[in-house]
């Protein structure tokens, strides 16, 4: 898209310091209310919140509302993520429509990991790297490997297979890193 037809992104103020990036078409209708920065605990990333009274069963209570959810008019249950990762990057096209299955594709390695990779553990018994990746809701084994990398190379290979774009990858180009000859293989 030509650069001329683009229109820069405006930072809303939010608390503890942060700021909320939006496209100038959303700006107007974001900025009367006061959004504050809230810290997911469960993977690190900050979002905007603002709070809204609302009446329920007689009772006055606040809800959450997200600013990714107002800006894509999101109804309940319906999944959003932030393409780059960044919860305050709030622009349309940062913004997209996703499945559980989707999401759980992008996670990437857990913060209990040990190996590095995702999808890579250490098999004591055998004293190798396991690779293994779950899709379907079914753990699929790929195979025991001298090196971390190896497995790691293999969990790629497989995520790109059944996840396509979506897939969490270990190595952001796994086809160069075959091509340097730092894989020598795998056994099941």
């Amino acid at each position: 898209m030509p650069r001329e037809n683009m229109t820069e992104p405006v930072r809303i103020p939010l608390s503890r310091g942060k700021y909320a990036v939006v496209d100038t078409e959303d700006f107007p209708r974001l900025a009367p209310y006061s959004w504050h920065a809230f810290h997911d605990k469960k993977d690190g990333r900050w979002l905007a919140v603002r709070g809204e009274r609302i009446r329920r069963n007689g009772r006055s209570i606040t809800r959450n509302v997200w600013m990714h959810r107002e800006i894509l008019h999101a109804q309940a249950g319906v999944l959003l993520e932030h393409l780059n990762g960044d919860g305050l990057d709030n622009r349309k096209a940062n913004l997209r429509r996703s499945t559980r299955a989707e999401r759980y594709a992008k996670r990437g390695k857990l913060s209990t990991n040990t190996s590095g990779y995702c999808g890579v553990t250490f098999y004591a018994r055998t004293g190798r790297w396991r690779a293994q990746i779950r899709c379907d809701g079914t753990t699929v084994h790929l195979g025991y490997f001298t090196t971390a990398q190896e497995a790691a190379i293999a969990y790629d290979r497989k995520a790109r297979q059944v996840f396509g774009e979506f897939a969490y990858q270990n190595f952001s180009d796994t086809d160069a890193v075959l091509d340097r000859g730092e894989m020598s293989g795998g056994q099941g």
